[in-house]
């Protein structure tokens, strides 16, 4: 009878992803989140935590050709990342000057970068009918103001947007760009529909010589 020779299981190895923030591991991290105020600085912004003005100097020069730390603006998102159970000067102080991009203040070795959050592209198709006014609706159906000036637009030397009829109906078709979920702008129409007292106005886009319009079916 043969013996059994047993094979040693091989164990693979578990890695442990890391707690990302702006890049930052900040698992060693104490997190504090915070919006600028009226008439704040980044000196008084840094002053609460203990940063010594000297830091503050220098980061501040050094700072010109990727932000102006005299543009840091009322109400836009900042974030301070200090070692945890230490009372020693924060390690990092990321300021948002859009939704779309960071700048990160390394203040223990006055490194400064400024990085970009990944944009998702999502195609959005709206139609609904008139029942108060192309705004309203179309504000209801949550079409930002700008792309409904775009819509209004195409249509402006033929339909009286002033003369609409209710089931006046409508389709538009559009890029939205979305950071973290959240939309932050859209792009041009792509398609559009309208139709006003029963007759259709189509506008379909058509590039030439880098240069897009939009025409009817004929």
């Amino acid at each position: 009878m043969k013996e059994k020779v047993s094979t040693p299981i091989e164990q693979e190895e578990v890695v442990e992803e890391e707690n990302l923030l702006y890049g930052i591991n900040v698992d060693e991290l104490d997190i504090v989140e915070g919006v600028v105020g009226r008439n704040q600085t980044l000196s008084t912004i840094l002053a609460p935590f203990n940063v010594p003005y000297q830091i503050i100097d220098q980061i501040a020069k050094k700072s010109k050709d990727i932000f102006d730390v005299r543009k840091i603006a009322f109400n836009k998102k900042y974030t301070v990342l200090t070692a945890k159970d230490s009372i020693s000067t924060p390690e990092f102080f990321i300021y948002e000057p859009n939704a779309a991009e960071f700048v990160v203040y390394k203040l223990d070795g006055n490194d400064i970068y400024k990085e970009s959050k990944p944009v998702e592209i999502r195609k959005r198709e709206v139609a609904g009918q008139i029942t108060s006014s192309l705004y309203v609706n179309m504000t209801e159906q949550g079409i930002t103001p700008d792309m409904i000036d775009q819509f209004a637009d195409l249509y402006g030397w033929s339909v009286d947007f002033q003369r609409l009829q209710k089931g006046d109906k409508y389709k538009v078709v559009y890029n939205e760009r979305l950071v973290e979920g959240k939309v932050i702008g859209v792009d041009d129409i792509q398609v559009a529909y309208f139709e006003h007292m029963g007759e259709p106005y189509h506008a379909i886009p058509f590039e030439q010589n880098g240069q897009v319009s939009f025409f009817d079916v004929k």
